[in-house]
């Protein structure tokens, strides 16, 4: 590890930092990250007061937040109150928890918003992402079945679903993915250049089946859907190894369409490895494998003794992967503990053959 950076890398992960802790806002993962100031000002969004939105006596939450090229703002979250409309509501969700999405102008002025559930069950870990041409995607976890009007329970004990609603938040389609008896969780989205998404997460299925449960006692996946019609282009898992969980925390694009993943394991990933009790991981996968199973590389981080998770990725304009997250180790020095409880760490790695750390 090298214990010193120039100038211009540490300006490069200073950003890095800044978008994992403020929830990355704009398209696909974080702005990239070595975009001129003066090329983001058609991107600024001008707000004329401060936005709240809830119910009384309920809940609602926003965890996401994406920022399209033209100014309108998409935030993703979850409610326990009936948000679908412009004015909401006191009447209650339509399940017990609710997964939304809600689209502001670029003054501010809320432009429409859209709820998704079903009686009796629950979405949560709801995220959203924006593509070229303004389409939303709202992504979640549940143990409903929203893909038909019936309702009911999902196929598995938890499934991943999928939304894309076009700008004026009209719904394009709407997938739904899982396993029966097993629990698939989604934790990001990501869009390329082409409008297709990517989810990754973690599944003790076998997704690649689409039958039976994982080898891994989780495993992550990283899953391509069609821009057209949300179909599924391909599903790839790792960890396959009976005892190990990695979970896929964050995904982007990069400028070539190479998808990155970054996330954690407490196994060994393609022979990196590992290196603390748990390690952060990164993989590239080459955009010219239309399965999605080929990689460029993966990359392995840990300290002896400590736990590091790799939480946000993206990659700058040269194709540099950005990755950043936490660690209980010190990744500086490469041996003993962080200077904290927890540190969050960030580092980046080339764009290369092999993906050499910088």
């Amino acid at each position: 590890m090298k214990t010193s950076l120039p100038a211009a890398r540490v300006s490069t992960l200073i950003s890095a930092l800044l978008c994992f802790a403020t929830f990355s806002i704009l398209t696909s993962g974080c702005s990239k990250l070595d975009e001129p100031a003066a090329d983001l000002a058609s991107t600024a969004v001008q707000w004329t007061s401060v936005n709240q939105l809830g119910v009384a006596g309920k809940s609602t939450i926003f965890s996401n937040i994406r920022v399209s090229k033209d100014g309108n703002v998409a935030m993703a979250g979850t409610t326990t109150a009936n948000l679908d409309t412009f004015n909401p509501q006191a009447s209650a969700a339509i399940g017990t928890q609710d997964g939304m999405v809600v689209q502001y102008a670029p003054n501010g002025a809320k432009a429409w918003a859209r709820q998704v559930g079903v009686a009796g069950y629950s979405v949560d870990n709801t995220v959203t992402t924006v593509d070229a041409s303004g389409n939303v995607f709202l992504v979640g976890t549940t143990d409903g079945n929203l893909a038909t009007a019936a309702g009911g329970a999902a196929t598995g004990t938890k499934d991943i679903f999928i939304n894309k609603y076009d700008s004026a938040g009209t719904l394009a389609w709407s997938k739904q993915f899982g396993v029966a008896a097993t629990t698939t969780v989604a934790n990001a989205v990501a869009v390329d250049s082409s409008g297709n998404a990517y989810i990754t997460g973690k599944t003790n299925a076998n997704l690649e089946t689409g039958a039976g449960a994982s080898t891994g006692t989780f495993e992550g996946f990283t899953m391509k859907l069609a821009a057209a019609t949300g179909a599924q282009t391909y599903v790839t898992q790792e960890g396959k190894t009976a005892g190990v969980t990695t979970v896929g925390h964050g995904i982007a694009v990069d400028p070539s369409g190479n998808v990155l993943v970054a996330g954690e394991t407490n196994g060994d990933l393609d022979g990196g490895g590992l290196r603390g009790t748990n390690d952060g991981v990164v993989i590239k996968y080459d955009v010219s494998d239309a399965t999605g199973k080929t990689k460029k590389w993966t990359k392995q981080e840990g300290v002896s003794g400590s736990t590091t998770s790799f939480e946000s990725v993206d990659s700058d304009g040269n194709g540099h992967v950005v990755v950043s997250g936490s660690t209980t180790g010190n990744h500086v020095t490469g041996t003993g503990a962080s200077t904290g409880l927890i540190d969050a760490v960030t580092t980046e790695f080339d764009n290369d053959a092999t993906g050499t750390q910088l």
